[in-house]
């Protein structure tokens, strides 16, 4: 079945990522009902008349298989405006961090295996096994860790000044 599609930009391990969430089709069809889904039901709209329409991505940018909703058939419901597509982009990149974090978190005490633990978390969500994603979803984890070790020196700073 032909889709209808709009493109938006991300970065090659979360493109990846989010390809392998939804089923693995290009072009990726979001999973109904997910917030992402939510998102393109809510902000997709007709698109503007001396706009013409997108035939193939740039680089850097996938396809989104638009999905029929109820009154908002493709055919005529196939933009998304820019501050839509930011918002899309940033709820991927939010659930993939869920993703990651729920998953290296659990391990959090094992630094020296990150590398392989990264490498195992790519292949089995999908990931092309590059230096380029690793050390991509390596410096997200970084940062994530970083605020959780923040906020968790400051929750302990807080109960210490609490006490009597």
């Amino acid at each position: 079945m032909s889709h209808l599609t709009f493109f938006i930009e991300l970065p090659p391990y979360l493109a990846q990522w989010y390809r392998h969430r939804c089923g693995g089709a290009d072009p990726i069809l979001p999973v109904r009902t997910s917030y992402e889904s939510n998102i393109i039901e809510e902000f997709i709209t007709k698109r503007p008349a001396d706009m013409a329409p997108q035939i193939a991505p740039k680089p850097g940018e996938v396809a989104i298989a638009i999905p029929s909703f109820r009154g908002r058939p493709p055919e005529y419901y196939n933009y998304m405006p820019p501050k839509a597509l930011d918002l899309l982009r940033e709820s991927i990149k939010v659930d993939f961090e869920i993703d990651m974090w729920k998953c290296f978190h659990r391990f959090s005490n094992m630094d020296k295996q990150l590398k392989g633990l990264i490498y195992a978390f790519m292949e089995k969500h999908g990931i092309e096994d590059t230096e380029t994603n690793y050390l991509a979803i390596s410096k997200a984890y970084q940062r994530k860790r970083e605020c959780y070790q923040k906020q968790q020196q400051r929750n302990l700073e807080k109960a210490n000044q609490e006490k009597p």
